[in-house]
């Protein structure tokens, strides 16, 4: 069976390669890859954010493979350890390719594109790339020295049931998985800003936008027509003011005039796209819609469920855990029903865990492009269809890997039995079969990679844990208060920004 699942693992991996380069032609301006087609060295930010985005699904689709590994009791002890093995092996060579990423790849690209130019050699633009990346590599090399050396603390586990498991999960962690964990957590906390405001909006954003749907063409065309007829009525009737009196036009009016043509203009290329838009895949949408509204609605339970899963798990850590503050709020023993847990049982928890980090990827997704790349209140870059520039999907790239991270530190608050035992059992000293935690027999009991490293994080370093707890509740306030915002806004518009001004991005 584990071998069935490496080679469905194995299969996924080229349709997330071609699913991704998908929705990178789908974002991606062509005008300005037409623009520099001659250039082989504009390809190279399509190239990253397509490895990027499947660096992403590819940490999210080992979650299950993870849980599947322990908890599946067919397979001896040691197939099952070399498995477990395996997978953590994978779990520390994905996150080091993430941190990579975030540090020195994406910032270089960045900053090598920006450079482009008709009289800028290749050594210039490479050049400026490394002199602007050079302080991101300092800031991960300073990370990874801390982490070297600083050794964390362990909780008080005197008179405690989950003593054992705790020795277990500290003893065992070497010098190199320490410095791992420690630049693991250190980009988590600024994956939580991103977690935040992008995934808690798109928890929103998602399910209400396929609720919602575009606005009707017709009806948005026939607001553009009669716009269009106000403004030219407008520009002849200050044209005619001059007409024949052979007097000169005031400024006033030459610039009322200026900005009237333009008015006109734009709105004749917004009549034009609602043409099109007419026609054709978007005749078919409008056929379907009653299907994305009963989509979307099911979605929108999907973020209520999660929502009250972050809730009821969040009391639990406050009134149950053992340790507290002093091991970062980690739950040793599960005591509050949870509807994720209780929706895990075989052969469905599998697909179940699967979908939910996929949901997690597309309502962070949801987020980016409704929200746009920021910096405070400012717009950087809209990510939009067929109107996202390159330095755009890098930065958007760079917010979805960073909320990956803070997603790995919260997965235990969305299911915190599963995600650390799968379903696992052990029968307890009266014959009583018992849920796996940190109570139970380490002989038992095997918890996963993913459920071992976050409770070594917040073992060793309990600030992370206590961070993580409160901005869990931030999490939960902001996309609740998004839900209202998403409802109250306007429907989407059919049209394209990009195609309004060449320059519409920052």
């Amino acid at each position: 069976m584990i071998a069935i699942a490496w080679i469905i693992f194995a299969a996924v991996i080229l349709g997330i390669l071609i699913f991704n380069y998908g929705i990178v032609v789908y974002l991606s301006d062509p005008k300005l890859s037409r623009a520099r087609e001659e250039s082989a060295d504009s390809k190279l930010p399509k190239f990253v954010t397509v490895v990027g985005l499947c660096l992403i699904m590819l940490c999210l689709g080992l979650i299950p493979i993870d849980i599947y590994v322990v908890s599946d009791t067919s397979m001896s002890e040691e197939t099952r350890n070399t498995m477990f093995d395996v997978v953590q092996i994978l779990y520390y060579v994905l996150y080091g390719c993430i941190l990579g990423a975030i540090f020195v790849v994406i910032p270089f690209t960045y900053f090598f594109y920006e450079e482009f130019g008709e009289n800028v050699s290749f050594c210039r633009r490479v050049f400026a790339g490394c002199k602007y990346t050079i302080f991101l590599v300092l800031a991960a090399v300073i990370i990874l020295v801390i982490g070297l050396f600083v050794q964390g603390g362990s909780p008080s586990t005197e008179d405690k049931d989950y003593k054992k498991y705790v020795e277990k999960i500290i003893d065992t962690e070497n010098r190199g998985e320490a410095v791992m964990n420690f630049a693991f957590a250190c980009a988590g906390l600024l994956g939580l800003v991103t977690w935040l405001i992008y995934t808690g909006y798109g928890f929103a954003s998602f399910p209400v936008g396929f609720m919602k749907g575009a606005k009707d063409v017709s009806e948005e065309a026939g607001e553009v027509d009669a716009d269009l007829v106000v403004t030219q009525e407008r520009r002849r009737a200050l044209q005619s003011k001059y007409m024949g009196a052979g007097a000169a036009m005031s400024r006033r009016d030459e610039a009322s005039l200026s900005l009237l043509r333009d008015k006109e203009r734009k709105l004749n290329t917004h009549a034009q796209q609602l043409h099109v838009a007419g026609k054709g895949c978007n005749r078919l949408y409008g056929c379907l819609r009653p299907f994305f509204f009963l989509f979307g609605f099911f979605f929108f339970i999907v973020t209520v469920v999660l929502l009250v899963s972050m809730v009821l798990t969040n009391i639990d850590k406050l009134l149950n855990s053992e340790c507290g503050f002093s091991c970062g709020y980690v739950l040793t023993n599960p005591k509050r029903w949870n509807p994720l847990d209780a929706l895990l049982y075989f052969p469905m928890d599998y697909i179940v865990v699967g979908l939910v980090v996929m949901y997690i990827f597309f309502t962070t997704l949801s987020g980016v492009t409704s929200i746009g790349i920021r910096a405070l209140w400012i717009l950087l870059y809209r990510i939009k269809a067929r109107a996202t520039r390159p330095q755009g999907l890098l930065l958007a790239t760079l917010i979805m890997m960073l909320s990956l991270v803070a997603f790995n530190l919260e997965i235990l608050t969305l299911f915190p039995q599963y995600a650390s035992y799968g379903s696992q059992t052990y029968r307890d000293e009266a014959g009583a079969e018992q849920d796996c935690s940190l109570a139970a027999p380490t002989e038992l009991c095997k918890m996963t990679a993913i459920g071992t490293m976050i409770h070594r994080i917040f073992m060793r370093m309990p600030f992370f844990g206590v961070i993580c707890y409160f901005a869990t509740w931030v999490f939960i306030g902001f996309a609740s208060l998004s839900l209202i915002i998403a409802a109250l806004r306007s429907r989407q518009s059919n049209l394209n920004p990009a195609d309004e001004d060449p320059d519409w991005d920052f």
